[in-house]
């Protein structure tokens, strides 16, 4: 039997192992490998006669990348099982304690006599009866049984999507010992570009996709389909996420975890079919959308009080501790749900995303402390004082009689009692006063620093990182914790208003993006076309693209570009189509020929001339645009710092990839400042060699009497 015969008995069996089966237009069916493709379209290895020994048969391979990422990022099955038992077992405890807290405690107990008399304990005072835990009924009995209801169901949907999970698991674990050859030992220290490289390198002998060889873009594209059209949707400003037509509410754009929930449910989730193509209905037919919307609101109001206890009982339970330990973790910052969306590059798996936000933590903050609150500031250095002394008093006491502690001191609190709570002030409180003596005031070098980590930096913010604008652009990105805590409970009443009067009008919009940016790839199915690095539909020559596509399909600020340079430097083994090939070299020549010429830029600073003679360079900026982590060392040091420059993106390349990224996303932003520079100086010498060319009036004038006198000889100049 040859091996076509194979093939056709093992497509035949398709149906049990997992691929899809489509009626072809005689009616009849036929089978056909994931994502379409047939035995015409094979890899020739498999029709020259050396075929893989094993085949890996899925009927989604969304979900199976998506396992695997999952099964990476948990370093093993028996991580990813314990932990996600774990969960359930925490879900499951927070609904049983939820419940004796609404229904079990009596809370009138608490200033039952007995409890200072010390002649009771706290649960015989307050606890129910279980006669009484039901009966009398009451308002709000019926509602936290409702309450309970909802959340046992809740539990039992996540205990079947566990028991769903660990069959998928299984098979992936099973995928990743035999044909990746990793044991669950070796999973804990392998990268994820080392899983990837080994799962392309693994299609030599093992055929996941029949029609085409994944490659490690491929893999992404499919962890990553909804995310990359949600993060296009987002650069290209198409869903309408703030209360700007509605009075009394904020202009800013709402997108916390709760809308996030229901932007997958009423799109993201909806519009792909069993064959991971976009349905028809979302191509061409805003009124479906609406209808999701306005449905989603309708069940959001009705789950609205459930969610609201479920995100209070949460995060109390969540940050009891953390809060307990360091007060002052109430007042710290943190990227919020919409920057981390914002700020997300197409084809960015969240490990990458976390890494270089994180690592742009402290930058963020050192910007943000150039601008200090000085009305709060003094608020709080005089909290600090009153609640410093009295501490310092109470203490003082207690040195001299330890039994003072446990003495009524005030309103029939103990001294520890008000010790304890002095501490919490003084932790809250004392890291909003600003130390004068330890802040500098560098806002441009601060704001550059922060946007080699964020890719974030558009032209209005240019020269003006010290206005307001710009602070509160990147404050409210960057914002307090418990700011971000209460806008998600918020989000809970505002998402119902968002859902069914906000949103559907951008339904067209919506229809019209998934139209212009919905690309078909064989064996993977519809993808976004940014995430597809379709540099000729969306290409932009001033981010270094071989062309221009039409301005309104090209990414904001160049995204696609830089999504680009940072999956090149993530994936070193990752092979480029050909135009993705061609940006990387244009930036790689421009910033090539800078970095030599660094010796001469340094020397022609001083008067004010670049390397080209005619366009006036900032030394400084270049060096924190290059080399945001080293600058601040490479101004200050006392000795020649370019020896050291000129190697260090060779050391760079053998680091993390975070830096790596961090390079390349400065290599790109040089690139567009230099071609933007270039563009402004060949406008201003054309102008400026157009009006040496110009005539004069009086020449004009001189001109068109000479060709009168020539056309009439009765001419006469008076």
């Amino acid at each position: 039997m040859d091996l076509e015969e194979q093939l056709l008995q093992s497509l035949e069996k398709s149906d049990d192992e997992g691929f899809d089966t489509e009626r072809s237009q005689s009616g009849e069916f036929s089978t056909t490998p994931l994502g379409g493709g047939s035995l015409d379209n094979l890899p020739g290895a498999l029709l020259e006669g050396d075929a893989p020994v094993s085949w890996v048969s899925e009927a989604n391979l969304d979900v199976f990348f998506g396992r695997l990422y999952l099964y990476w990022e948990s370093k093993g099955f028996r991580q990813f099982l314990v932990g996600r038992v774990l969960n359930a077992l925490a879900l499951a405890f927070t609904g049983v304690l939820s419940g004796f807290l609404l229904l079990g405690v009596n809370y009138s107990g608490l200033s039952n006599p007995c409890l200072k008399e010390g002649s009771c304990s706290i649960l015989e005072a307050c606890l129910r009866e279980r006669s009484r835990v039901l009966f009398p009924i009451t308002l709000w009995k019926v509602v936290s049984t409702l309450y309970l209801g909802a959340f046992v169901a809740y539990v039992a949907l996540a205990v079947v999507h566990l028991v769903s999970e660990y069959k998928g698991m299984s098979r992936v674990y099973e995928f990743v010992r035999n044909d990746l050859g990793y044991s669950e030992r070796g999973i804990r220290a392998a990268t994820w570009q080392e899983v990837l490289a080994r799962v392309v390198e693994s299609q030599k002998r093992v055929r996941i996709c029949l029609s085409r060889d994944l490659t490690e873009q491929d893999i992404v594209m499919c962890i990553m389909r909804k995310d990359n059209y949600l993060i296009g949707m987002l650069n290209k400003g198409v869903l309408a996420l703030s209360f700007s037509g509605l009075p009394g509410l904020s202009k800013a754009p709402l997108l916390t975890k709760t809308v996030e929930w229901n932007l997958r449910w009423c799109i993201l989730n909806a519009m792909f079919d069993d064959s991971l193509r976009v349905k028809e209905s979302f191509l061409s037919s805003p009124e479906t959308i609406k209808k999701r919307f306005r449905a989603a609101a309708l069940v959001n109001i009705v789950l609205s009080p459930f969610l609201l206890v479920v995100l209070i009982l949460q995060s109390v339970l969540k940050n009891a501790e953390s809060v307990y330990r360091q007060p002052g973790s109430i007042g710290a910052r943190q990227w919020s749900p919409l920057a981390l969306w914002y700020l997300r590059e197409f084809n960015e798996v969240p490990f990458f995303l976390y890494n270089r936000l994180n690592s742009g933590h402290e930058s963020a903050m050192r910007y943000i402390k150039q601008f200090p609150n000085l009305l709060v500031s003094h608020i709080s250095r005089f909290l600090c004082y009153i609640a410093g002394s009295f501490a310092a008093l109470l203490m003082a006491l207690t040195l001299f009689e330890d039994d003072l502690l446990e003495v009524d001191f005030m309103s029939g609190k103990q001294t520890v009692w008000w010790l304890a709570v002095l501490g919490v002030v003084l932790a809250v409180f004392r890291p909003m006063v600003v130390d004068k003596s330890t802040t500098s005031f560098d806002p441009e070098l601060a704001l550059l620093e922060l946007a080699a980590h964020t890719h974030h930096y558009p032209r209005h913010w240019s020269g003006k990182a010290h206005t307001l604008d710009v602070q509160e652009e990147i404050e409210a990105m960057f914002r307090y914790r418990a700011a971000i805590f209460l806008e998600e409970l918020a989000s809970v009443i505002l998402t119902p208003i968002l859902l069914w009067r906000v949103l559907p009008t951008s339904a067209s919009e919506i229809v019209a993006f998934l139209q212009s940016n919905t690309t078909y790839v064989p064996g993977l199915g519809d993808v976004c076309s940014f995430s597809a690095f379709d540099v000729s539909k969306h290409g932009n020559k001033k981010y270094g693209s071989s062309q221009n596509g039409p301005k309104r399909l090209r990414s904001k600020q160049g995204k696609m570009e830089k999504s680009i340079m940072s999956f090149a430097a993530i994936y070193p083994t990752w092979n480029p189509p050909d135009q993705s090939k061609v940006l990387l070299s244009n930036v790689e020549s421009v910033f090539q020929d800078e970095n030599e010429t660094l010796p001469e830029l340094v020397e022609q600073q001083a008067q004010g001339y670049d390397m080209h003679g005619h366009v006036n360079f900032d030394i400084r900026k270049f060096l924190i645009t290059y080399y945001p982590h080293v600058a601040k060392m490479v101004m200050n040091s006392q000795d020649d710092p370019l020896a050291s420059l000129c190697d260090l993106r060779k050391d760079t390349a053998k680091g993390d990839p975070g830096k790596k990224t961090m390079i390349s996303y400065s290599m790109l932003q040089y690139f567009h400042d230099h071609q933007e520079k270039m563009h402004a100086s060949l406008q201003s010498q054309e102008a400026t060699n157009s009006k040496q060319n110009a005539p004069s009036h009086d020449q004009e004038r001189s001109n068109e009497m000479s060709v009168l006198k020539k056309k009439s000889p009765t001419f006469s100049s008076s």
